[in-house]
């Protein structure tokens, strides 16, 4: 388990990688609520663990994941104003009308490695691209992903959530292996 992903260089902004699997949030509360904390549910909404390959090494890191949804068809009224253009946290989009997972995965250097589930397909090979802080909030700011969130600060607040989840994951882990 790493708290970043060490990345080195990169002189392209692109760079391929290997999703071998992701822990999500159903997960991580569980295991919360099993070690005792009191905390669960919502308290870990967004957050995961991205198991990848990378540099010829596999990789556990705390990151983030939003399900991206289809911006509804209708024109938002002023009634609505821009927060039509995105669902409240933890109402999502309904069944079926979903995009993709969206991950921001924390990079040495201050720097965000940032890919999509590609039609809601967890593993295998994606092609990620390195952001800043800066790059990450211009997205969110589009509005283009149709998620709740707006800012890289937000991201940042749920990669320290699931870096915490991540001590409860792996004291549960270690329980296991006293049984």
């Amino acid at each position: 388990m790493q708290k970043e992903l060490p990345l080195g260089p990169v002189h392209n902004a692109a760079i391929a990688i290997i999703v071998n699997g992701v822990v999500g949030d159903t997960i991580i509360s569980n295991a919360s609520w099993i070690v005792g904390t009191k905390k669960g549910g919502f308290d870990f909404y967004d957050t995961c663990i991205v198991i990848l390959r990378y540099g010829g090494k596999t990789i556990t890191v705390p990151a983030a994941r939003v399900l991206s949804g289809m911006k509804p068809s209708t024109a938002s009224s002023l009634e609505e104003g821009k927060e039509r253009l995105r669902p409240p946290r933890g109402l999502g989009t309904a069944p079926g009308s979903w995009n993709e997972w969206c991950y921001w995965v924390p990079c040495e250097h201050g720097r965000w490695l940032y890919f999509t589930s590609g039609q809601m397909k967890i593993k295998g090979s994606r092609d990620a691209v390195v952001l800043t802080d800066n790059e990450v909030t211009t997205l969110l700011e589009r509005g283009d992903l149709y998620v709740s969130l707006r800012s890289v600060d937000e991201i940042k607040g749920i990669v320290d959530t699931s870096r915490t989840a991540c001590r409860y994951l792996l004291e549960l882990l270690d329980d296991l292996q006293d049984v």
